[in-house]
């Protein structure tokens, strides 16, 4: 029997959603909509992958999130692939309206999709590449990866030369 992949990704949803979960944010490291860079001076900084570390990164994001009217919903995923550290973000969209008919007459809906920001960190490089964040705030996700995933506030800030910011030519 064949299956659709829509009929594969609703029964995962409903019968198995830590592997939805896990294969949206797959796809949400594969697909990336903003790359930017930023290279610390240092290598080799070990990345706290803890609960705690990762309970306040995560808190940053969902507040980052909430400043830009976004929700306050965040899940992270961390996915530790070869050499490098990568964390997804699932997050709320910006709130949208649909007119829809329901009953014989005309309703408003509203709802919010998921969007994904995904840090990755090599170590080895002290490079860290975010995928997923509108450039007004790619220096703000690097601040909160830096301060609690490496224990390293203003790791990508320079002290005379302002962020070090490196954006992906493509």
């Amino acid at each position: 029997m064949k299956h659709d992949a829509k009929h594969v990704a609703l029964h995962s949803y409903l019968h198995r959603h830590r592997v939805f979960e896990a294969a949206a944010d797959f796809q949400a490291l594969r697909a990336p909509n903003a790359m930017a860079e930023f290279r610390g001076p240092e290598r080799d900084i070990g990345v706290d992958l803890t609960p705690e570390s990762q309970a306040a990164f995560q808190a940053g994001i969902r507040e980052l999130r909430a400043q830009d009217l976004h929700g306050e919903y965040c899940r992270l995923g961390p996915c530790e692939e070869e050499c490098e550290i990568n964390l997804v973000a699932s997050h709320g969209a910006p709130v949208t309206t649909t007119p829809v008919v329901a009953g014989g007459r005309e309703k408003i809906v509203t709802q919010r999709a998921m969007n994904y920001a995904a840090p990755r960190y090599s170590p080895a490089e002290g490079l860290l590449r975010i995928g997923g964040v509108a450039k007004t705030r790619q220096i703000d996700v690097a601040e909160l990866f830096a301060g609690h995933m490496l224990a390293r506030p203003g790791l990508f800030v320079g002290l005379d030369r302002g962020p070090s910011f490196l954006p992906l030519a493509g």
